[in-house]
């Protein structure tokens, strides 16, 4: 397992199997893929099926440390500038500092800085935010067990 103190782990797709994200989120989810296969500290799992589903991707991050201080001031700026329903709240007890950002229905993001290394766990699709919380928390947990 990586150190905190290291550099963000290399292949995202690495720290998350299927089952665990069915488990959590309650339904089957595919393979998790990457959006280039040159750059892989970002994995996708999308749901299977047809556009109803109400979360249809989940997308894990990692990056260096001093780079969620610079999302998260960018985020506090753009909030009041958004035309769309949105906010960023403290979430407790995970990491050494960590956020939620939500937009609309259709995003909700936990950010968490821990040691060198920051995560992000971003839900996309029309799911209840305190649900779409409590199952980000619960994916960064597994996550940073790991770290």
């Amino acid at each position: 397992a990586a150190s905190v103190s290291a550099a963000p782990p290399d292949d995202a797709c690495l720290f998350l199997t299927q089952a665990q994200l069915t488990s959590v989120l309650g339904v089957a989810v595919g393979a998790g893929t990457h959006t280039t296969p040159e750059y892989v500290k970002t994995c996708t799992w999308a749901l299977p099926g047809d556009s109803a589903r109400r979360v249809q991707y989940l997308t894990l991050s990692f990056q260096l440390g001093p780079r969620y201080a610079v999302a998260k001031r960018t985020m506090d700026q753009m909030m009041p500038r958004l035309k769309v329903k949105s906010s960023v709240t403290a979430a407790s007890g995970i990491g050494d500092d960590a956020d939620y950002t939500a937009m609309a229905s259709s995003y909700t993001a936990l950010n968490v800085a821990k040691g060198s290394v920051a995560v992000k766990v971003a839900m996309y699709g029309d799911f209840p935010t305190n649900k779409v919380e409590a199952m980000e928390k619960t994916i960064a947990m597994q996550v940073l067990s790991k770290l």
